[in-house]
């Protein structure tokens, strides 16, 4: 009797999925499963050494129209430890031309405190330009891309640090709500310098996100999941986040 299923192993996991439905209904798990792999292998050489971290991010974004194809955006976030103590305050400002019905080109804003491990406090100001890129529909969902350079300034330094970040989502509805969805992004973070407050160049760290998106009004949903983060400059330092961001849309 032929099997109906196919196993596929990967390093952390098997999945198991109808042979006749493989690459649709199979993607959204391999993706997860691929992004958190990943993360998983570039971390062994160091695991026994790494510095393994827990916490819980909080996030609330706000996009709005400012006038013909111009958007106006506003984000807020805590990032609290296991001991939920708040380590890092975050603010972002930008505005967007919406240069495609799948194209927007952003500039902006960011501030950041950082107090973290009982290490004096540092404040950091950031200039940034991205690209925000509707890819389009695969695999019963969608891709989605952003492409972000960041000018840092931080205060423990006089060095300028440039940082390149790439980012690649896919959004799939799930279960019969069409509007909740299924959510996985990975992006990876490039240091373009040395600085004299800390940064090397190269790589710098990934940060991976798996979880689901909520409506809770007709613009405003909550997105929930789990983030894992390498940081590469941090010694290894690798967090395991419980991430909740309320998105406030137009």
């Amino acid at each position: 009797m032929r099997p109906r299923h196919v196993e596929i192993a990967t390093p952390l996991t098997t999945v198991v999925c109808p042979k006749a439905q493989l690459a649709p209904d199979c993607f959204p798990p391999l993706l997860l499963i691929a992004l958190t792999s990943a993360t998983a292998l570039l971390a062994t050489p160091a695991v026994a050494q790494s510095n393994q971290n827990s916490g819980f991010w909080t996030q609330v974004s706000a996009t709005a129209p400012m006038g013909r194809d111009l958007l106006g955006s506003v984000e807020v976030q805590g990032r609290f430890n296991d001991d939920a103590a708040m380590e890092q305050r975050i603010l972002r400002l930008g505005v967007g031309y919406r240069a495609s019905p799948g194209a927007t080109v952003w500039a902006g804003y960011h501030y950041q405190g950082v107090e973290r491990d009982g290490q004096p406090g540092t404040t950091e100001h950031r200039g940034g330009q991205q690209v925000s890129l509707n890819i389009g529909p695969a695999f019963s969902g969608a891709f989605s891309a952003r492409t972000r350079l960041e000018q840092r300034f931080v205060s423990s330094g006089d060095d300028v640090g440039w940082r390149l970040r790439q980012q690649l989502r896919y959004d799939r509805p799930i279960g019969r709500d069409p509007d909740v969805s299924f959510v996985a992004h990975a992006e990876v973070f490039v240091a373009m310098n040395d600085t004299d407050w800390g940064a090397s160049g190269g790589f710098d760290r990934i940060r991976s996100f798996v979880g689901v998106a909520i409506p809770v009004r007709e613009t405003v949903s909550l997105e929930i999941g789990y983030l894992n983060q390498l940081d590469d400059r941090a010694i290894d330092r690798i967090d395991h986040v419980l991430s909740l961001s309320m998105v406030l849309r137009p």
